[in-house]
């Protein structure tokens, strides 16, 4: 899961592309009832990308927001002054300042300073709920959950839908399945407000995950294959080998993002963040005999497994054909630094009241409710003795969620013995234009 644009550094890459176009049949029913063709076109392209480090101090840009009288700079400044990547900080202890750094590369899409600042509230503890004496803190996250009275309905239908329907009734019975599968799901947003762009990127995310999941969506990509057709295809392999099969009916799988292993280096006066990582579980839910809620197992569903593994291994892979996962991931180094600032105790040495209390998040709506994703792809396995088929229908909801649960302590705080960040403290410092200069690429 190595991604080379996440190294600190200054690169020169170039690459040569030709032109493709791939269609991809879809053979298998949509939620919308459609048959669905997917094309990609990648035209001639050369191109030469420089991806440089930047720096930026906090103390300009709080105060330019402040002032706020002009769109051009003001759009910069929302911007995160330019970074595609942010990749750590450090303290000019001189001049009571905070720089941050990270690298500015074209093929990334842009950081927003609103996601930095929900990050560094929710940190802050200024998200968290007040019940009495205590506040109650939650990390940044999302959830999309089905209702477990759809849940019931849809294993009813499905115990039809394997025994009792007549060849003839069963495209009915199918459409019949996806209209209760395409109720509405609920979407809940936890450590931080429902309506921002931070628990859009989330909720985003979420929901292709899902699509990713049962084959809805297919990035094209060589080795990452969707939980639906990992089934499919040990089914097929055990059906025409006259095998039996099994699967059960009235469970599902949850996936949902969540940090890796992170990793950081500091020195005094500077802390870089060397991985950061998004990682895909998973586990196996089963709706309660109550019939009022959705469990889990404890255990993992092995298609499910290999799944949400398959998707970690190609996570840049995919990000590459779907930037909202880089938009994810950049959420995932955001609360990692904001975590570290704050166990750090920044705020100690820098004036961080502004973007703290002052600065304005603009709403961005997040629907509160989504709908049931489905899908049924369907097997036929003629038997020879009677010249007659099975017809295998494979069903698979799934709920999801994010998870930013990113802790900072002495374990992944790793003191650099190398001696690497003063060097770069000293780059930071030297490539300063001016000392009040607001941000500045590296020399």
């Amino acid at each position: 899961m190595t991604n080379p644009r996440f190294s600190p550094g200054i690169y020169l890459i170039t690459g040569e592309f030709k032109m493709r176009l791939k269609w991809y049949k879809l053979l298998f029913m949509l939620l919308n009832s459609q048959l669905l063709f997917l094309y990609t076109t990648t035209y001639p392209l050369t191109t030469t990308e420089l991806i440089t480090q930047r720096a930026f101090s906090v103390n300009e840009l709080q105060k330019q927001l402040a002032e706020g009288d002009d769109s051009e700079q003001m759009k910069l400044l929302s911007k995160f002054c330019g970074l595609t990547a942010i990749d750590g900080y450090m303290l000019d202890n001189k001049n009571n300042e905070l720089i941050l750094f990270g690298r500015v590369d074209p093929c990334l899409p842009s950081l927003y300073t609103e996601d930095f600042v929900v990050a560094l509230r929710n940190a802050w503890m200024k998200y968290a709920d007040l019940k009495g004496d205590t506040y109650y803190y939650s990390n940044p996250g999302c959830s999309i959950d089905p209702d477990a009275s759809v849940i019931n309905e849809l294993n009813t239908k499905t115990q039809t839908l394997m025994n009792d329907t007549p060849v003839e009734e069963i495209d009915q019975a199918i459409e019949q399945w996806h209209s209760i599968c395409r109720q509405p799901q609920t979407v809940r947003i936890m450590g931080i407000p429902f309506n921002t762009r931070f628990g859009d990127v989330m909720v985003s995310a979420d929901y292709l995950l899902k699509r990713l999941a049962d084959g809805s969506v297919d990035p094209g990509i060589d080795g990452f294959t969707s939980l639906l057709e990992l089934t499919k295809k040990d089914m097929e392999k055990a059906i025409t080998g006259g095998k039996s099969v099994s699967f059960s009916v009235t469970s599902m799988n949850r996936f949902w993002f969540f940090p890796g292993e992170n990793k950081y280096t500091h020195n005094d006066n500077m802390v870089n963040i060397e991985q950061s990582p998004v990682t895909v579980l998973t586990e196996a839910q089963y709706l309660h005999s109550s019939g009022n809620r959705i469990v889990g197992t404890g255990q993992t569903d092995p298609y499910a497994e290999k799944f949400s593994n398959s998707f970690t291994t190609h996570f840049y892979d995919i990000a590459e054909k779907e930037p909202v996962f880089y938009k994810l991931e950049a959420l995932f180094r955001f609360v990692a630094l904001a975590k570290i600032m704050k166990y750090n105790n920044v705020d100690k040495t820098v004036n961080l009241d502004y973007l703290l209390n002052d600065y304005f998040i603009e709403k961005t709506e997040v629907k509160p409710n989504l709908p049931g994703i489905s899908r049924i792809e369907k097997f036929e396995h003629r038997r020879e003795l009677e010249d007659s088929y099975e017809i295998y229908k494979l069903w698979m909801p799934s709920c999801g969620g994010v998870g930013i649960d990113i802790e900072v302590d002495n374990r992944n705080l790793i003191r650099d013995v190398e001696k690497k960040l003063n060097k770069l403290e000293q780059r930071i410092l030297r490539s300063r234009p001016a000392d009040k200069a607001l941000f500045w690429d590296l020399n």
